[in-house]
């Protein structure tokens, strides 16, 4: 969502979003602590995360690690970058946006949201 002049505008988003609630992990690089989540929605472009609601505003650059339905990683780290958040339930949902995504990245997180969408129609 973007203001200008006082009026909220929504931007389309150019990937389709698929909803997910799988176990995750993110670190924010200075801190250096890893903390658990759950992944909420997940597409190329980004994704939003259910946290516990932390002390500060979460911002800024962020690292998340995809994790599998027993907690075990995917072998998918992403970097990206706090774009929203908002208190829900006593959580708090952070959404994200992808940033310097190299081809592999790009291409195993499509093959996992394939994945995601084939296994809901069977």
């Amino acid at each position: 969502m973007e203001l200008i002049r006082g009026v909220k505008l929504q931007i389309p988003r150019s990937t389709r979003r698929v909803d997910v609630d799988w176990p995750a992990r993110f670190m924010i690089p200075a801190e250096q602590v890893w903390t658990d989540c759950r992944l909420i929605d997940l597409s190329l472009g980004g994704a939003a995360l259910g946290v516990p609601i932390p002390a500060d505003e979460p911002r800024g650059p962020l690292i998340l690690e995809l994790q599998d339905g027993d907690g075990q990683p995917r072998g998918l780290q992403l970097r990206g970058e706090v774009s929203n958040w908002e208190p829900r339930n006593g959580r708090l949902r952070v959404g994200i946006v992808f940033v310097n995504m190299s081809i592999l990245e790009r291409y195993k997180l499509a093959g996992l949201l394939s994945r995601e969408r084939r296994g809901r129609k069977a």
